[in-house]
């Protein structure tokens, strides 16, 4: 019998194939398999990690969250972070395949607000819907998280704040004067680009930058042969700014607190937001015996909600159940006449300056329904400051006198400076950018009356001071600058 030399490879082989021809060892083989192909299934779909987050208002506002996500056997578990750096633990976080889910119920002004995220996996990404039931309303938004690498999550302790958004703040002047500001932010990595807004006027930002939570920035402004330039720098810390302003202003420098805070963003059940309805509304009821009351409505509005007050004559009623849905505009009036009780309920589609629908109003049973159109006034401007001018008298004297005015809505108050007399100003008033006020004094036994009327333009108001000395009538021109 020959002598067959069996070399190693030959024993290998013989030695494996032999143990793969038993069915027991087959079905290990297969059993082997299936294991490894959905374990790769498996890691091909792992929730694992630190995720950023966000979805964008319809208004445009982007709002960014961190998902934490732990796995503990087949169990997973995690935190939602958000903005303003609070954890909240998630109630169900889940993965089936590619189907990822997760809720989240937290405390917001004493409610309970549950939160839903229905995605698809793919990768490093998730990609669906995230829906909220705020204010007692089922509300949605488009939403995707994409996961953090290691390296990102090294630094994300050092990565900038969010800055975008709109944010409220008063400067007061060295006069005392408030001007009330909002300024508008986008911020794309550490760049920020902006508005400021003050009444009518608005102005850029410039050179803005967020370096981990110091933001800062310039608004230059050239208007009127005014030229200056405010620079802004602060601390941003979750909805809050903290820090200091300082502007150049008529070549002197000045220095303000800024103290800012961020509106808060209403997710929005349809694709488009809530219309802006704050403002004063005017409208003329007329009733079934043909007689004509002049109304108006004060709304303010926060999200879909609005207050406010129904004005006829001197008597102010409050609203109640006042909201702002789809441009629909409902609200409820209730008040006591004559011992009966009128209950009015408002309803009317708003667009653009105009709303128009009806009001079904209910005397103590009886019902009438009335027409519904009424029209925003405009905005007044911003004629708070400090206003120089000269006026020249008949004789060609020059006097130099200032006003300081104090502004609330429509209303404006301060007094006027001349030397060092100060004479409190009466019936201010600005509309449509018209400023009329009127200044009583007396001298030398006589009772001045003098009414101003003009036209405010930016930083200068052009019009008019009728004066009446005790029966003697004179008009001078009035040209004024804001000083500040």
């Amino acid at each position: 019998m020959p002598i067959v030399k069996l070399t190693s490879e030959m024993i290998m082989q013989k030695t494996f194939l032999e143990q793969f021809r038993s069915p027991v060892s087959l079905a290990a083989l297969t059993l082997a398999f299936g294991w490894l192909s959905s374990a790769a299934l498996a890691a091909d779909n792992n929730a694992v990690g630190t995720w950023k987050a966000s979805f964008t208002t319809p208004d445009g506002q982007t709002i960014e969250s961190t998902l934490k996500i732990k796995q503990d056997g087949d169990k997973l578990s995690g935190m939602v972070v958000g903005r303003n750096g609070n954890e909240y633990p998630m109630d169900e976080v889940k993965l089936t395949g590619d189907q990822f889910s997760l809720k989240l119920t937290r405390e917001r002004n004493g409610e309970k607000v549950t939160t839903k995220v229905a995605a698809k996996l793919a990768g490093d990404i998730l990609k669906g819907k995230l829906e909220s039931n705020y204010g007692g309303e089922n509300r949605t938004a488009d939403w995707e998280a994409k996961r953090v690498t290691e390296t990102a999550t090294a630094t994300a302790s050092s990565a900038s704040a969010d800055a975008t958004g709109a944010w409220k703040y008063a400067i007061t002047l060295e006069g005392g004067n408030v001007l009330d500001l909002v300024l508008n932010l986008k911020q794309e990595g550490e760049k920020v680009t902006g508005k400021v807004r003050v009444g009518d006027f608005e102005a850029p930002i410039t050179e803005g930058k967020v370096a981990g939570d110091a933001i800062s920035f310039q608004i230059p402004v050239d208007r009127d042969g005014n030229k200056f330039t405010s620079k802004y720098s602060g601390t941003l810390a979750g909805d809050k700014i903290k820090g200091k302003i300082s502007s150049d202003f008529g070549g002197e420098d000045h220095n303000y607190d800024w103290n800012a805070s961020r509106e808060k963003a209403v997710v929005s059940s349809t694709a488009s937001s809530s219309a802006n309805a704050a403002g004063t509304w005017k409208w003329v009821l007329v009733t079934p015996d043909g007689d004509s009351i002049d109304l108006s409505l004060k709304l303010k509005q926060e999200g879909d909600k609005l207050t406010g007050v129904v004005i006829m004559g001197d008597n102010e009623k409050e609203i109640s159940e006042g909201l702002i849905k789809d441009n629909e505009v409902t609200l409820k009036v209730t008040r006591e006449q004559d011992g009966k009780t009128q209950v009015s309920n408002f309803k009317g589609k708003l667009e653009g300056e105009t709303i128009k629908g009806k009001i079904d109003s209910d005397w103590s049973g009886e019902q009438r329904t009335y027409a519904w159109n009424a029209s925003r006034e405009k905005a007044a401007a911003c004629a708070a400051g400090s206003w120089k001018w000269v006026l020249v008298t008949p004789d060609g004297d020059s006097i130099d006198l200032s006003l300081k005015f104090k502004q609330e809505g429509d209303k404006l108050s301060g007094v006027v400076i001349m030397g060092d007399n100060e004479t409190p100003i009466l019936d201010g008033l600005i509309k449509d950018n018209e400023v009329t006020l009127k200044v009583t004094r007396e001298q030398d036994g006589k009772t001045q009356v003098s009414k101003f009327k003009g036209i405010l333009e930016g930083d200068s108001i052009k019009g008019k001071i009728d004066s009446d000395w005790s029966g003697e009538q004179r008009t001078y021109d009035w040209n004024a600058k804001r000083s500040s």
